[in-house]
């Protein structure tokens, strides 16, 4: 701590630490100090990331300056900024922020920015996973596509329902076909006397623009990267995994490495179950709640079509329906070895060879050294292969 004494100023101590939980809003910034286990200042500020890495400055000189706050809807550009401005900054998972009944039971701003400051200084919070701005980019681009998908089937149901209503009856030929060349000419047919069906089918065409502008700046966007142009194209030789799905895992993940093992990136993902057990009863639940929705979606979706176009991946599912597990099941069980596929991939950096024979027991242990030749090894550290058990 600095200390004063007449005109002589003493330089901080290392060991002096001080924690400064974020509690952050759009309207304003709630900011409180903790010093040696002890609250010495709360305040409020305006949203202003210079002022606030200003005073994070002042502090400095008393000791290092740890700081926090919740990930949401102001994503990582503040932390950012504070690393570069030389400070430490984690940003934590809210629902992973240890409680007591009295927080549970009252919420204020400054009652959050509080308790990040304490369970800081005690070391009881994990920080999550910063993604670069690149990745940032591309997850962002993926999950627009998204949207602008799921606004362009909205308003295809909305065309079938309007032709419904009005009872007009879709011709046998084009009932299939209706969003092809031949189906687009006859609603246009119908619409010149709709007003409502002229509406919703120039709602679907701009949409439909929309979503294949978005691919278009998507695929752009990867082709032009350093980092993740070369995954993107490794990722798609694997059966199942197609251009949106690689640029969706890409955008997700960001780097495959921080993840220890399968088990650890499944759960990620969520392809594992949940368990409640106490005592001697063990009770095995379904598909974890806690995981993350689009990459869980997209490994299931490709799942299904990789069981179309590869051998082992059907054997996998026939098995398991064999076994009486239901559809849902199997395909989980066919997403989880496609999963174990997209790692060996990514860490070995080679394309997907279905004739691949894995290493025996024996060699688990040698490490890869450049480029696999042949028959690669598998690598005590990331104890990767491309068929599994």
């Amino acid at each position: 701590m600095t200390q004063r004494n007449n005109n002589l100023v003493l330089q901080p101590s290392e060991s002096v630490k001080v924690y400064v939980g974020l509690d952050v809003h759009k309207s304003k910034w709630v900011v409180s100090i903790y010093r040696e286990g002890i609250n010495v200042k709360s305040y409020s500020m305006e949203p202003c990331a210079s002022l606030l890495i200003s005073q994070l400055k002042d502090l400095s000189r008393e000791g290092q300056v740890f700081c926090c706050y919740e990930a949401g809807f102001s994503g990582f550009w503040l932390q950012r900024l504070l690393q570069q401005a030389g400070l430490n900054c984690d940003v934590v998972h809210a629902a992973d922020i240890p409680s007591t009944d009295r927080t549970k039971k009252r919420k204020t701003d400054l009652l959050d920015s509080q308790t990040l400051a304490l369970m800081l200084s005690r070391n009881l919070l994990n920080s999550i996973y910063v993604p670069s701005e690149e990745q940032e980019k591309i997850r962002g681009l993926v999950r627009s596509r998204q949207s602008m998908a799921k606004d362009k089937r909205r308003s295809m149901c909305r065309i079938r329902s309007c032709l419904n209503r009005s009872g007009l009856t879709i011709p046998t030929q084009i009932d299939q076909k209706l969003w092809t060349q031949p189906g687009q000419k006859w609603l246009e047919e119908q619409a010149a006397m709709a007003p409502e069906l002229m509406m919703l089918l120039r709602s679907y065409q701009s949409n439909r623009q929309l979503e294949a502008q978005a691919i278009k700046e998507l695929n752009k966007h990867i082709k032009s990267s350093e980092k993740y142009g070369h995954i993107h194209s490794l990722l798609r030789s694997i059966p199942g995994v197609g251009r949106l799905s690689s640029a969706l895992l890409i955008g997700e993940m960001g780097q495959m490495d921080r993840f220890k093992n399968l088990d650890h990136l499944a759960g990620y993902c969520g392809l594992v179950p949940d368990e409640r057990s106490s005592g001697d009863k063990t009770r095995i639940l379904g598909l974890t709640k806690r995981r993350n929705s689009h990459l869980r979606t997209a490994l299931v979706e490709s799942a299904w079509m990789a069981i179309r176009v590869d051998e082992g991946l059907r054997q996998t599912y026939q098995k398991a329906l064999a076994q009486g597990k239901p559809t849902q099941v199997a395909i989980i069980k066919v997403a989880r070895r496609l999963l174990n596929r997209i790692r060996a991939v990514w860490l070995q950096k080679r394309p997907y060879d279905k004739a691949y024979t894995p290493v025996q027991k024996g060699q688990a242990n040698q490490q890869t050294t450049g480029e696999p030749q042949g028959e690669p090894q598998r690598t005590a550290q990331y104890d990767v292969r491309f068929s599994e058990a």
